[in-house]
């Protein structure tokens, strides 16, 4: 699948990789950039930012630690499966908004909270219809794309999580 930019055209994965390139060369983000990748890659996996932050140190040691990095290790198998429902639906969509929210907050406040939440929404929604469209338009497996969605959203989450 190619995607148009300019004259050129581009693999999905090489757009994806040059976004979180250019993400990840900043030293440090701002505060609202940083919660807005942080509520996109929620959108994508509610609980990879909690996982990032934990992943950090943001979060303490011990349990603190542990059951965010273990909630989002089980997220990203179940994902893969069919019966998982679609991330837009009301209780998913409540979810990656509320986590979007709450980890923004952590971040810059109640401003990052409301900007986390948008762009937890925004990337749900975007994620599954660009999702369903490249399994359509290429015929790859969903469980493929899926782990692709993944490492974006590791990419986003551990981005905006720098120190």
């Amino acid at each position: 699948m190619c995607i148009i930019v300019a004259p050129e055209c581009y693999t999905v994965d090489e757009l994806g990789s040059a976004f979180v390139s250019i993400v990840i060369s900043r030293p440090t983000a701002p505060p609202y950039l940083r919660t807005a990748l942080l509520g996109a890659a929620g959108g994508l996996r509610t609980s990879v930012p909690w996982g990032a932050l934990a992943a950090r140190g943001r979060l303490g040691g011990g349990a603190r630690r542990l059951v965010p990095l273990a909630a989002g290790a089980g997220e990203l198998a179940i994902d893969k499966l069919p019966q998982t429902p679609a991330r837009s639906s009301p209780p998913g969509l409540a979810a990656r908004l509320g986590s979007g929210a709450a980890a923004g907050w952590l971040v810059a406040g109640p401003p990052g909270a409301a900007i986390a939440s948008a762009a937890a929404g925004l990337s749900a929604f975007a994620g599954e219809r660009t999702r369903a469209a490249i399994g359509r338009q290429s015929g790859l497996p969903d469980p493929l794309i899926a782990v692709v969605e993944d490492l974006l959203a590791i990419g986003l989450a551990l981005a905006a999580t720098r120190a």
